[in-house]
Order: C-alpha cells, then sequence, then structure tokens
C-alpha cells in the first residue's frame, strides 16, 4: 500500500527558503495589568457583546468593595454584605445550569459558576465559593443565597468538618478580605475572540497571569510574581519590638462601671496572671443579702455582719444571698419587690403542668437522659415512636425509675396523671409521689383527701418502709398498646411550725410499659394534658410582691412593711369577688367555681306555694318554676277554672260558681233546710238604702239547744238560728243539704269573728246583716249562703287535682262539690247570675307565694352594723355579744357561746289598755317596745308575720356546732327550717320556704319569735340575717311556664330534677352580670378581687433552674470519714451525677455534669429545668449516690 513515488522530500534549505514570509512572534508583556476593570466591564457592540475572555464577571459595586483595599480600607465580605457593596440575597448559580452560565448579564442578578472561576483565579475571592455554587446541596431550581452560605460556615459536623448534613462548613469565610492582588500578563496573545464585529482580526487576550505572591509589610511585592495555588491565612499586627521576656505584657484600665478613678492603668504580663474563676462576667462580683432580721422592737432590717469570712463560711450562707457583677441595674426604692407573675385567672383556669419535659421529648446535650429527669435504668426511647405525642416515651422495665423533684404548697389540690400503654405482655408500672419537707424529712400524709378515677387504683403508700406514708402511688395497668390516662387527685397537708415549701418527688418505675405525657397541676380536677401552661395566650402583669421574710399572709397582725407590697390574699380566696342580687337582697362577697354557675334562662328557677282557691282548697305546695316563663294573668282571675254546664253541655269559666238548689231540691230536704225568704238593707248613692229580698237555704240549725245562739267573739245573740241562711252544707246527688253543726259540738260550724256583729258588716264586705221573715236578725258571710232558683243547673269541673281518686274527691268535697265515683268526676250546683265569670284565656288562673325573686317582701333583716344587738334577745346576756368576725371590711355580726338567741319580744299580760301605750321592759341584749292599746305584743317581728304566706331565710353562720333555726309562736308551736351545719369559715345558708298556713299555724304572726338555738355548746356566729315573705302578686296561668331543659339537668347533661334551682342573676364587683345558683365558699369583703398568679422569677422558664451548683470529685479514701473532703484532680475529671454508695468512684453511667480541672476538686454546672432538694444529697440523710 506504500508508493515511494508519493513521498516528496524538503531540503532544510527548501522549508526555510519556503516559509520567509512568517515572522517569528516575541510574547507581549504587561507589567501592570488592571485585572480588576477587565473583570468589571462589560463591552457591547452592533450586534450584542464583544466581551472578552474576563469580562462581565463583576458588577461595579463588587469591584468599588474589592478596589477598598487599595486605598488602605479593605473590605471584608460581612462588611461588603453589610455595606450594600454585595448583596447577600444573590443566588449562587450551579454549573448544571447553562443558560444563565453562558448569559453575559448574569453578573446582574447572581453569582455565576463561571464568572466564580474567574474572580477565583484572579485571587479575590477563595475556591470555597466555586464549591459551594457546584455543591450537591445547591439546586438549579432553589439556588442557595450568598448569605445562606455564610450564615452555615460555622454549622459542621462534630468534627468539625463539612459532610452531607453540613454542606457549607468553610465554604465561604464572612472575615474573608476582599482585595485584588497586583498582577502582571506575562503573555498577551491573540484569542479566538474577533476584535470587532464585521473584522477578520482576532482580540488579544492575557493568556498568562501571574500575581504577587509575596507583600512586604507596606504591601509591596517583594518576592516576585507567579502562580498561587492555595492562599494562606496571615494576620499582621502594628506596634514595635519589644524584649521577648515581657511577651503578654498588657496594660489595664479600670472598666468598673463603680468606680470613681476612670485613669487608673496597671501593666501585667497576661501569661502570669491566675484567673481562676474570675472572667470578664464576674468583674465586681459582689453578694447581697436576701432577707431582713426581725428585731425586738418588730421592725425588720438588714443583717449586721461581724465578720465577713465567718458568714461566708457559714454551710446556708447561700440561702441568703445573690450574686451580682458591676453589670447590675439599679432601680428605685419604691419599686423594691417588683416581680413579672402570670393571671391564673378568676376560676384559676390557667394551670400549669409542673413536670418539666413531661413528654420525655427534650434530649438537649444528647446523653440519652431526656432534660431534667434523673434515670436509673429503663429504656428511654426517642426513634421507635412509642410517644404518645411525639416520638420519645419511657419504660421502666422490671427494675428501673425515672424522676424529678417539684416543689409543693401545703393545704392544697393537687391532681397527677400519666398516659400508660403495654409493651409486650401484661405488665403494672407505678407512677408515685412522695413528699419531704424541706429539712428532708417525710411528710406524712395519712390525714388527707385523696381520690383516684373510678377504674384506677390511687393508694397512700410508704416510700421506703419506714411506716410514715408520705405519698400516693398510682398503678398504671393498661389493657393493651394503646396509651390509657392513669390520674389521683390528693391534698397536701399544713406542717406545723415549719415553712411553706414542700418537696415531692414524682416518679414512673418497676413495669415493662410505656409511659408518656405526666401531668402534675394545681387542681381539684383532672385537665386535659398540656405542656408547660394550659393556655398559650397568658395575661403577664407586675406587681410589687412582699419578701418571703415578712410573712405577709393579709390578717391584720402582718408587719407595717407589707403595707408596701401588693394586698396578699391566700388561695383559698382566690377568686373572692363582690356579687349583688338583682332583687335587692344584700350583698355577697363569695367564691364561686362552675359548680355555682347557672345558665341564665333558668335566673327566678325557684320553689313556690300555689295559694289555695275555692276549687283547689289546699293548694299545693311545692311548685317549681320560673316565674318569667310563664303566662300572666290578672288577680281578679286567680281561682279561675272551667266548667262544663251539664244542660246544655257548653264550657263556661268562673271564679266562683255560686252555690245554689232549685225549689224542689230544697223542699225535697228533710231537716229544715227548705228554702226560706231574707232581706238585706242595701245602701245606693241614687236611691239610698233599699230592702233587697234574698231566696236562700235556710239552717238547719232548729234544735233548741242552739236558741238562742251566743257568738264566741262578740258576744251577740242570734235569736233564731234555725231560721237564719245556711252556711256549711254538703252536695249530694240529688242537690244540697244545710250541716251547720256537722260534727254535732253544738256549735255553729261557719262561725267567725269577722261576721258576728253588726261593725262587721262594715269591715268585711262579705258580711251580711240577715233579717228573717220573723224580724230576727242574723250575721252571714253571703258568699257561704245557698241560692234557691230555679235556673240552679249542675256543673262538672274540668279538671279536679289530685294524685288519685282519694285525693280528687276530698278537693271536690272540700270545695264544695259532689264526687261521682263511677264516673270520676266532680259536680256543683251554680247559679250564673250570681256567679263571678272569668274568660277562658284565663282558665287556670292562681296566685303564688314564695322564692326569693323581686315579688317578696322583707319581713326582717339583719347586718349587726347598728352598734347594737337590741333586734335580739337570749336568757344571759354574758354569753351574747356583738363581734368584730365578719365577712365585711370592719363588719360586725352577733357571736352566741353556746346559747339560743331569738327576736326580741314583750308581752303584756292581760294586754295593754293605756292609750298611749304600753312601754317594755328592757331586754337582756337591749331591746325595747311599746305595746299599742288593745294589743298584748310587740317586738322585732311583732306585725311583720301573717298566715297564709311562705318565709325564706338566709344568712351567714361558722361555728363548732350546727344549729336548729324555726319560728315558735305564742302557744308554744314550731315551724322548722332545716338544721344547719356550721364550719370554722362562714358559710351563706338559704333555708325555706316554710308554708305558715292557718290551717297548721293558726296563731302564727302575733307573738311570734325566729328563734337560732345551737345543737351543741360551741360558739357560733350570725350575720346578715334577712328574713323574705312571699308576696301575692305572682298571679300566672297554672302549669304554663316552661322551663328550660338544661334547669333540670346536671353538668353532665343527665336528668336531675331542680338541680339549677335558686338560680338568681347578681352583678359583680366589675357590674359584670353573672348568675348563680350557690357559693363555694364566703370571703372577707377586704378579699374582692383575690385572684391567683404564678410567680415567673423574670425566667422564660416556668421551671426550676440552678445556677453554678457545685460538682465534687469522688473520696478515693474509703475511709469511715468518706464524703469529708473530695480528692484533688490530677488531671482533667468528668464529673458525674451518681457516685459509688461509698463515694469512692464515679457511676459512669449516670449523667455527666461537668469536668473538674486539674488541681481543683469541683468544678461548677448549670441545673436547667430541673433540681435537687438538699435533703436529697445530705451526707446522712439522702441518698448516699448523690452525696
Amino acid at each position: 500500500p506504500f508508493n515511494g513515488d508519493s513521498v516528496v522530500s524538503y531540503s532544510r534549505d527548501t522549508i526555510m527558503k519556503k516559509f520567509t514570509s512568517l515572522t517569528a512572534f516575541r510574547p507581549l508583556e504587561v507589567t501592570n495589568y488592571d485585572l480588576l476593570a477587565q473583570l468589571s466591564s462589560c463591552p457591547t457592540g452592533f450586534r450584542g457583546s464583544t466581551r472578552g475572555l474576563y469580562n462581565c464577571a463583576m458588577d461595579s459595586s463588587f469591584a468599588t468593595a474589592v478596589s477598598m483595599a487599595d486605598v488602605g480600607e479593605p473590605l471584608t465580605v460581612a462588611e461588603a454584605i453589610d455595606q450594600g457593596y454585595l448583596d447577600g440575597d444573590w443566588p449562587l448559580i450551579s454549573p448544571q445550569d447553562s443558560a444563565k452560565n453562558q448569559d453575559a448579564k448574569c453578573y446582574t442578578y447572581g453569582f455565576c459558576y463561571s464568572n466564580l472561576v474567574k474572580l477565583r483565579k484572579a485571587r479575590i475571592i477563595p475556591v470555597g465559593w466555586e464549591m459551594a455554587a457546584a455543591s450537591d446541596a445547591n439546586f438549579v431550581e432553589n439556588p442557595i443565597t450568598l448569605q445562606e452560605v455564610i450564615d452555615s460556615f460555622n454549622d459542621c459536623n462534630s468534627d468539625g468538618e463539612l459532610d452531607d448534613e453540613h454542606p457549607w462548613c468553610h465554604l465561604i469565610d464572612p472575615n474573608w478580605i476582599l482585595k485584588a492582588p497586583d498582577t502582571q500578563c506575562r503573555t498577551m496573545a491573540y484569542g479566538q475572540l474577533l476584535s470587532a464585529p464585521n473584522t477578520s482580526e482576532r482580540a488579544q487576550e492575557c493568556v498568562d497571569l501571574q500575581s504577587c505572591i509575596s507583600e512586604d509589610e507596606n504591601g509591596n511585592c517583594d518576592t516576585g510574581y507567579g502562580y498561587c495555588v492555595r492562599e494562606e491565612n496571615t494576620w499582621e499586627f502594628r506596634g514595635d519590638e519589644c524584649p521577648e521576656e515581657y511577651a503578654g505584657c498588657m496594660s489595664f484600665v479600670d472598666a468598673d462601671p463603680l468606680s470613681t478613678d476612670s485613669t487608673a492603668t496597671v501593666s501585667f504580663i497576661t501569661d502570669t496572671i491566675d484567673y481562676g474563676q474570675c472572667d470578664a462576667d464576674s468583674v465586681n462580683c459582689l453578694w447581697y443579702a436576701t432577707q431582713k432580721e426581725e428585731n425586738d422592737d418588730g421592725d425588720f432590717d438588714w443583717p449586721s455582719i461581724d465578720s465577713v469570712v465567718v458568714a461566708d463560711a457559714e454551710a446556708d450562707a447561700y440561702k441568703n444571698r445573690l450574686y451580682f457583677n458591676g453589670n447590675v441595674e439599679t432601680c428605685d426604692e419604691d419599686n423594691g419587690g417588683c416581680q413579672e407573675i402570670v393571671e391564673r385567672g378568676s376560676d384559676l383556669d390557667v394551670t400549669l403542668n409542673m413536670i418539666a419535659n413531661s413528654s420525655f421529648e427534650n434530649d438537649s446535650d444528647e446523653d440519652s437522659w431526656p432534660d431534667s429527669w434523673i434515670m436509673e435504668g429503663g429504656d428511654y426511647d426517642t426513634e421507635n415512636d412509642q410517644g404518645r405525642s411525639g416520638d420519645a416515651a419511657y419504660n421502666p422495665g422490671s427494675t428501673g425509675e425515672i424522676y424529678q423533684f417539684v416543689t409543693l404548697m401545703p393545704s392544697r389540690f393537687y391532681t397527677i396523671s400519666a398516659y400508660a400503654k403495654q409493651n409486650s405482655g401484661t405488665s403494672e408500672a407505678k407512677l408515685g409521689i412522695f413528699i419531704t419537707d424541706a429539712d428532708g424529712e417525710e411528710v406524712d400524709m395519712s390525714g388527707v383527701s385523696y381520690t383516684g378515677d373510678a377504674d384506677v387504683d390511687c393508694t397512700l403508700s410508704d416510700n421506703d418502709g419506714d411506716g410514715t406514708k408520705n405519698g400516693f402511688v398510682v398503678t398504671l395497668a393498661p389493657t393493651d398498646s394503646e396509651y390509657e390516662r392513669f390520674d389521683c387527685t390528693f391534698a397536701t397537708t399544713r406542717i406545723s411550725g415549719n415553712s411553706d415549701e414542700m418537696y415531692a418527688k414524682v416518679s414512673v418505675s418497676d413495669g415493662d410499659i410505656w409511659v408518656d405525657n405526666i401531668q402534675l397541676e394545681q387542681s381539684a380536677t383532672l385537665n386535659s394534658y398540656h405542656y408547660e401552661y394550659s393556655d398559650s395566650s397568658l395575661s403577664y402583669d407586675y406587681l410589687k410582691v412582699a419578701p418571703s421574710y415578712l410573712g405577709c399572709d393579709g390578717s391584720d397582725d402582718d408587719p407595717e412593711e407589707c403595707d408596701n407590697y401588693a394586698p396578699v390574699c391566700s388561695a383559698d380566696e382566690s377568686g373572692c369577688s363582690l356579687y349583688t342580687p338583682a332583687n335587692g337582697d344584700p350583698s355577697v362577697s363569695g367564691i364561686v367555681n362552675e359548680l355555682d354557675a347557672c345558665p341564665s334562662v333558668c335566673a327566678g328557677y325557684d320553689t313556690f306555694r300555689q295559694e289555695a282557691t275555692l276549687y283547689e282548697p289546699n293548694g299545693e305546695f311545692p311548685v317549681y318554676f320560673i316565674p318569667d316563663t310563664a303566662t300572666q294573668c290578672s288577680a281578679e282571675a286567680v281561682g279561675c277554672d272551667e266548667f262544663t254546664n251539664l244542660s246544655d253541655e257548653s264550657k263556661e269559666y268562673y271564679t266562683y260558681l255560686r252555690a245554689c238548689v232549685t225549689t224542689d231540691q230544697a223542699d225535697a230536704n228533710t231537716n229544715g233546710d227548705n228554702g226560706a225568704i231574707f232581706y238585706t238593707w242595701e245602701g245606693s248613692d241614687e236611691e239610698g238604702y233599699q230592702l233587697k229580698t234574698w231566696n236562700l237555704l235556710e239552717s238547719d240549725l232548729d234544735g233548741s239547744a242552739y236558741s238562742p245562739y251566743t257568738y264566741a267573739d262578740s258576744g251577740e245573740q242570734d235569736n233564731a238560728p234555725g231560721s237564719a241562711p245556711c252556711t256549711n252544707w254538703t252536695t249530694t246527688a240529688d242537690g244540697v243539704e244545710c250541716s251547720d253543726d256537722a260534727d254535732g259540738d253544738g256549735m255553729f260550724d261557719a262561725e267567725t269573728a269577722d261576721c258576728d256583729e253588726y261593725d262587721d258588716i262594715v269591715d268585711n264586705p262579705d258580711c251580711r246583716e240577715f233579717y228573717d221573715v220573723d224580724g230576727n236578725v242574723h250575721y252571714r258571710e253571703w258568699s257561704n249562703t245557698v241560692t234557691v232558683n230555679d235556673e240552679c243547673v249542675s256543673y262538672r269541673k274540668t279538671d279536679i287535682v289530685g294524685n288519685d281518686s282519694t285525693e280528687k274527691q276530698a278537693n271536690c268535697e272540700d270545695s264544695g262539690g259532689y264526687y261521682n265515683e263511677d264516673g270520676g268526676f266532680c259536680v256543683y250546683y251554680g247559679y250564673s247570675e250570681e256567679s263571678n265569670s272569668c274568660s277562658a284565656s284565663e282558665n287556670g288562673c292562681r296566685q303564688y307565694t314564695g322564692g326569693r325573686s323581686a315579688n317578696s317582701r322583707i319581713a326582717f333583716k339583719d347586718y349587726f352594723e347598728a352598734g347594737s344587738l337590741d333586734n335580739w334577745d337570749a336568757a344571759d346576756a354574758s354569753t351574747v355579744e356583738l363581734s368584730n368576725e365578719s365577712i365585711a371590711t370592719d363588719g360586725h355580726s352577733l357571736k352566741a357561746e353556746g346559747v339560743s338567741v331569738y327576736t326580741y319580744l314583750y308581752e303584756e299580760s292581760g294586754g295593754c289598755s293605756d292609750s298611749e301605750g304600753c312601754s317594755s321592759d328592757t331586754g337582756n341584749l337591749g331591746g325595747e317596745c311599746t305595746v299599742q292599746e288593745g294589743e298584748t305584743y310587740c317586738g322585732t317581728l311583732e306585725d311583720e308575720l301573717f298566715t297564709d304566706k311562705t318565709y325564706t331565710l338566709s344568712l351567714w353562720a361558722k361555728g363548732q356546732t350546727d344549729l336548729n333555726i324555726y319560728f315558735e309562736t305564742a302557744s308554744g308551736t314550731r315551724a322548722e327550717f332545716d338544721t344547719i351545719e356550721l364550719e370554722d369559715d362562714w358559710q351563706e345558708f338559704s333555708l325555706g320556704p316554710l308554708d305558715m298556713n292557718e290551717d297548721d299555724y293558726p296563731d302564727f304572726g302575733s307573738g311570734t319569735i325566729l328563734v337560732i338555738e345551737p345543737a351543741g355548746s360551741g360558739d357560733y356566729y350570725i350575720d346578715n340575717v334577712v328574713l323574705r315573705e312571699g308576696e301575692d302578686d305572682i298571679t300566672v296561668i297554672k302549669d304554663s311556664w316552661e322551663t328550660p331543659g338544661v334547669c333540670d339537668s346536671n353538668l353532665e347533661g343527665e336528668s336531675d330534677p331542680q338541680y339549677f334551682l335558686g338560680c338568681r342573676e347578681y352583678t359583680d364587683q366589675n357590674d359584670e352580670t353573672t348568675y348563680l345558683k350557690s357559693f363555694s365558699s364566703l370571703c372577707s369583703e377586704e378579699k374582692v378581687g383575690c385572684q391567683g398568679y404564678y410567680l415567673t422569677g423574670q425566667s422564660d422558664s416556668p421551671y426550676s433552674t440552678v445556677y453554678n451548683a457545685t460538682c465534687y470529685n469522688v473520696d478515693t479514701s474509703g475511709a469511715s470519714t468518706a464524703w469529708s473532703s473530695a480528692d484533688t484532680a490530677e488531671e482533667a475529671t468528668t464529673c458525674y451525677l451518681f457516685t459509688s454508695e461509698d463515694g469512692t468512684e464515679f457511676d459512669t453511667s449516670s449523667k455527666p455534669l461537668c469536668t473538674i480541672s486539674t488541681g481543683e476538686d469541683s468544678c461548677l454546672f448549670d441545673m436547667e429545668d430541673w433540681f435537687i432538694p438538699e435533703g436529697e444529697i445530705e451526707v446522712g440523710v439522702g441518698n448516699p449516690a448523690l452525696y
């Protein structure tokens, strides 16, 4: 295949001659090459960009920032951003984004990779910029910004290096100095780009850039130019040389802000200074006392210290000290005690979960112990989704335990709870809470109340087997692998002779179950689980809170200094408000909770008596309704009932159906009770006195035993009682028969003092002076007579009251009707012309009395503020006194020492006959009155009590004995209210109503007293006594009320008749309307406005934090005096939470706390959101592993 003939052979000479037309090339050098100008310029031509190799790489602002170094004011990357030369929000554009990297204008909106290569080659930026832009973590569609990479410069892994989780570690240093070094172009050559459009000439480019690789102290290039492959960090310090032995010598100026000598200087060789624990934060650190001491005069002053050294050596010195450095700010003395507080709400409805890290989610130091907890064994899981709210949960296993400590207050209710689920199989664990006092002594809880859910086992327990039951254990026994909640509510006791501090150890132990969401609240009810506070929108306030050493509790014997701070009230008084009833009753200062509130629609729901009417002679009691929901009717319509006219079956309505018989019915009577003519004189303005004729049923009192008849009250005589109109009669199937002496006692049954003489016809409109045909005078009440008229017809009453046929028959016959047993209906004989009719719309109109609404009258009230007890009396004045014990500010009450008190009453034996009245004797408690002529009694309740009324009594009381309260009439008859049970604190009692009907209490009224009788011998107090009488002006249609169903339902929505009975409208001290049926407790008027608060301690965390706690080294001596001294560390030593019980070595499986430096025996650490009570670490008392 090789053809030798095709070979052309040329000699050297021939070749040289052939290329003599080519000119030999000599490289062009530029010693002061302005690369920065090239990078920041971006030329354009007629047909677009004519950029060179280094053009269009940076904008003018960037270039200005770089050029600042040439005038001696270099900028760092961070400074350039802050001053607006660089835009930190510009993206670093990946090399994968070809379009932007080829865009000549890219320098105007971002940092393209292609431009970053040029800038790095120019040594303006380091290679980290390129690496960031090219990183796999920089996405084309969402590129990282310059600022984001700078912010993550120190975001590195534990080795301080870059990895997938920390992709920006050490790439773009915010402290990089922007500077363009001196640059030379050693070779300018023709490149691939044309010098201009429409020309064949190539543009010259620098193809050999070299920069200064070393500068002298003045910034001049001193070692020539070359190629830099890696930048070296250098630091330049301006200063004069000094001898080597003075290396580290520095002058210090006193920076103490409290110093008066601002020019004081001192010089030290810094390497020789022993800083100890002194740093910038401890300059001018001094301790300040936090508690004043009470002197012999009862005043408080700061403690006097004779020797600071001795005071510092005291073991408890730190308890009365705070340490501040020179940065502490002063405040006005008037603001002393100012504290940030969080409102708990008027109902204490803002609660705090006192358990820190209650869901185990936080492990900030990644030591496999949940923050704030002390863990001894068990399984703490954060990765397998065992948690109820989050990932983490704890399983104690058969021997493990986890616990933390909290601070409790005495005499409070707390509720502890936790969620638990089975791990595998069936197991049980323990949720415990065990209480000690401030000295570490166990607190006996055996006398307090506690309760768990019906399905939860909550037991009083002994923590260490010494016999003192100092806490409670809740058995956690979930049924399956779903979380269930377990809880227990308990009260704390009061520690006698000790401070208010008590500590509780809350623990989970002993069982293969998962536990989460532990909660401990100061609350008597179980609330939904929450972390920290139950309300995320807290209300903060600032008050001057009295220091604890003053012991301010709001009592009269508080130290005078307590007046300098916010008034104090107890937790029992939180929510105390002043409630004024809408009906005008006295205001009540009390505390209410959700059990006392009632729906507004139930306001006025109360107990009433339906008063008797002609056709319901027994009335009805009790009746429950809300008057405002009933249909109103007129007083004239009271007693309106529906009747059926049996002659034509029409409906007719009457309040009084006139009794009658026909002539034939009257003639058929066989006891002389036939029809007869009577006359009365009737007065008229127009016609004067006229004689009126009546045809009435005659009396059956014809026997000689009745004639003549003398009226018992007036002494008047009726000479012919058998000829008088009949007023006591019985209805039969055939008519009406008279029975004026139905009981056969020889007395006129209908006799009444209101109608037995002439004067009565003036006072009693119903009383008439009847004349028979023989001229005999008879005094009878017309409404009780029976008309004889042939228009008399029979009526059937539509509604007969009664629960059964017996009651219905009694009501029918007592109201003048005849009861048809076969048909079960009641028949009356009525004459409509003499009857009182009413409309159909008023059928069922009745009169109701009782209740505590505005439709009542206050018969008597005594608030004991008049300065005397003259409304009352007692057998012995020495046992009753006016007391300053009262809920009201500067108020008073009645105190009795185990004796009865009663309203003052005076009886004038034989009655008063003096026209000016008869003065009473002075009662034992100062009561006085005057008996009026013709009367027998005077006193507190005289002329205030009446029969056929209902009475309710309200009062406040407290004491050591129960009280029996009752009315006692002149004859000794008692009408008793309920017995009330007293406590040591004031309570409000509402008693009654008592139905004082005339049948049961005929002599009620005149001569009646109200008695308060102790059941035992203890002292008692009463205040705000109000006796209320039901008025006659509640007239509504029977059963027309519509009581909302909610008023007869309990809080669980279950039917519970009269649950909200007694609901009343009140206005509180803030003029807000509220509706209540009861009060949980009463409180002093001085405590109105009392609210509960949480003290924040000016801390963002609601949990206890201990600063500068000391962790001591072990004592390897192992001697009997172990713990007397700690070893000095021979090398840096980790101090752990637990040691062995003999204290000779650390338990390295426990929590590491801090590092003990060489030559020291301890180190300091902070306990954020946790603490250990002093008693737990006290040698010989607490846990040996914690000594």
